[in-house]
């Protein structure tokens, strides 16, 4: 469980830090774990999100501002979500885990990965592979605590397909693939964001909440859920089905009227900051890459004839040069 304080932090010159909330006063001192993280986040966010671990319990430290509660402050203003899983299945939180590679004996995450099949065959975004420079049998990539090796990825689509290789006679927990899909649709995003070092991150995954925005070619959706940075590959999920994998994160509001150069100075001056706007690859464009690769049945392939969404005419191949 995630609690929730609202505080000021102050750093005094005898290395001490203190947070307040309201009457009540909690000290770090200098060198403790929790007092190194609290100082590292309070200079990378002043005065926005603080995250300490303390014990068993991650709390999260704000600013306090006018007329906001504390929940709606943290989903408006924290670099960390408020996980509601308020009508999600179970299984599906089981299905989304950290894409991890080992480096020098440690695990660095490198993006989400989601379950799609009881056999552990998982989807993420390809450049979060590619980031981590991972190669089809590169013994360094975990999923969970699993091995996986690399079955397909698409470089145009974003998507790429993962394979758990020591998973022999486990049924995985998974999310089956949705491809109902239509205007202001509920919609979640399920993924494990950037947080500070791998010690601090919390051990299960961000949820938020939104709805779909646009369709924005054959191939992507925009959805108007809140996302943090390296939330690519996690798993956006309306009425408990996989409708699209989270590839990007965008900042539409800000980026009105601003030469390109703005616009990258923003981006990377924000790299961290959470986006009010994400962008996903759809189940059908999904399923599409998957028959391609001989990953899935043509059978369980949507027909036609189905209402799986109000793009069904673009149902094309993968390999199709995005515009």
């Amino acid at each position: 469980m995630v609690n929730i304080l609202v505080g000021d932090v102050q750093m005094s010159h005898e290395g001490m830090i203190t947070v307040t909330f309201g009457e009540k006063e909690i000290k770090f001192k200098k060198g403790t774990k929790d007092g190194k993280v609290l100082k590292y986040m309070a200079q990378m966010f002043p005065p926005q999100g603080v995250l300490v671990h303390a014990g068993e319990e991650n709390l999260i430290v704000t600013s306090q501002e006018e007329n906001l509660s504390q929940t709606e402050y943290i989903y408006q203003h924290s670099d960390v979500a408020i996980s509601d899983t308020t009508g999600l299945d179970n299984k599906i939180l089981q299905a989304v885990l950290r894409l991890q590679v080992v480096k020098k004996g440690e695990l660095v995450t490198y993006g989400t990965v989601v379950i799609f099949n009881k056999k552990g065959m998982c989807l993420t975004a390809n450049h979060c592979l590619e980031a981590a420079r991972m190669r089809t049998k590169d013994k360094r990539l975990r999923v969970g605590d699993h091995q996986v090796e690399i079955l397909a990825r698409d470089a145009d689509l974003d998507i790429a397909c993962l394979q758990i290789t020591d998973g022999d006679g486990i049924d995985f927990d998974f999310v089956s693939l949705g491809y109902m899909l239509f205007p202001h649709m509920k919609i979640h995003l399920i993924s494990y964001p950037f947080m500070l070092k791998e010690e601090f991150m919390m051990s299960t995954p961000t949820v938020t909440h939104g709805q779909v925005a646009s369709v924005l070619n054959p191939f992507q959706c925009s959805g108007d859920y809140t996302c943090f940075s390296n939330s690519s590959g996690g798993a956006v999920i309306s009425n408990n089905k996989l409708i699209g994998i989270h590839t990007e994160a965008t900042y539409l509001e800000e980026m009105k009227g601003k030469s390109n150069a703005e616009k990258l100075d923003f981006l990377e001056r924000n790299r961290t900051h959470k986006s009010s706007h994400g962008i996903f690859v759809f189940a059908s464009s999904i399923a599409s890459f998957l028959v391609e690769h001989k990953l899935m049945s043509i059978t369980r392939f949507p027909s036609s004839s189905s209402s799986h969404s109000f793009f069904s005419g673009h149902m094309v191949s993968s390999r199709q040069t995005r515009k």
